[in-house]
């Protein structure tokens, strides 16, 4: 499933290659956050993993991740920023509340996400999940074992420094 809100590269075209891709025309949903809702709520299966366009994924992280399906309902990993020189930088403090990459129960994400009833939620709905599903009593987590690269570009200035 893609969230287009108004693609301006040729994403669309090329994800529209692959088997089994939905595109969703979300161009008039104003947030980020509520764009993610609403795929939530189209999801059909029993655990999904959703990702914004500036990550990209070690080798075998999906496989890593999925060892810790049994322990907790909606879980994430770290975070690592590697920039155009090489350098890479592990997101710790403040930063770590952003950029999740997530994956979950799709039962328990749909209950998180109902509270949701305006398109203002911008860059904040993986905080505003995580403690729904916390709050609705689910289990939330953090795998120590493995991560996922995000583009620095992203970043806003209190995070680079960080």
């Amino acid at each position: 499933m893609i969230g287009d809100g108004d693609c301006t590269n040729n994403t669309i075209e090329i994800v529209s290659n692959y088997p089994r891709v939905t595109v969703f025309d979300q161009s008039k949903l104003k947030t980020l956050g509520y764009r993610i809702k609403c795929l939530i709520e189209e999801i059909e299966i029993e655990l999904f993993v959703y990702l914004h366009s500036d990550v990209s994924l070690p080798k075998g992280r999906y496989e890593e991740m999925c060892k810790y399906q049994g322990q907790w309902d909606w879980f994430e990993c770290k975070r690592i920023v590697v920039y155009p020189d090489g350098k890479q930088q592990e997101l710790t403090g403040q930063a770590q509340g952003l950029f999740r990459k997530p994956i979950g129960k799709t039962a328990v994400l749909k209950k998180a996400v109902e509270p949701i009833q305006d398109d203002y939620i911008y860059r904040t709905e993986d905080m505003i999940i995580k403690q729904n599903v916390e709050s609705l009593g689910y289990k939330y987590g953090k795998t120590p074992t493995t991560f996922h690269y995000v583009v620095p570009h992203t970043l806003t200035k209190e995070t680079r420094k960080t």
